[in-house]
């Protein structure tokens, strides 16, 4: 009986052993331009419209409102845009909402881009408060 019980908890031992652990994400230094999202009066752009970025490196995005008030004062500054994937298993990643204000004054979000992502392209929305939305690209490169 107890050379049964032994055998069993050296199984499982060497069974957790062998399972391999999923790295954590590491992101180096972000480089390169990030994607400028520019909005304003009855406009919204996001330049490149396909962003390409590596494993583990940042993909960075720029606010970038009007400077010039828009129609009843709008504060272009002051609008929250929102970056989602449109997967849902890609939200961990690209989630979030923010002000060109919030993020001065550079005006750049940056997301890790984790390292277990599948090599392919990905779209995610940009959603600017009270303007529309757009649906962009990310292309996960080795």
């Amino acid at each position: 009986m107890f050379n049964r019980f032994l055998l069993l908890i050296t199984s499982l031992f060497l069974a957790a052993c062998a399972t391999p652990i999923k790295p954590m994400n590491v992101c180096t230094q972000p480089v390169g331009m990030p994607a400028i999202i520019k909005y304003g009066d009855a406009y919204i752009n996001v330049n490149p419209p396909v962003m390409t970025v590596k494993k583990n490196k940042y993909l960075r995005f720029k606010l970038d409102g009007a400077n010039q008030p828009g129609p009843n004062g709008i504060d272009y500054e002051e609008l929250k845009v929102t970056v989602v994937a449109r997967d849902a298993t890609n939200k961990t990643w690209v989630n979030f909402t923010k002000t060109e204000k919030e993020l001065a004054p550079t005006g750049i979000f940056e997301v890790c881009m984790p390292d277990d992502q599948p090599l392919a392209t990905f779209k995610y929305d940009v959603k600017v408060d009270t303007h529309g939305n757009l649906d962009p690209r990310v292309r996960v490169i080795p």
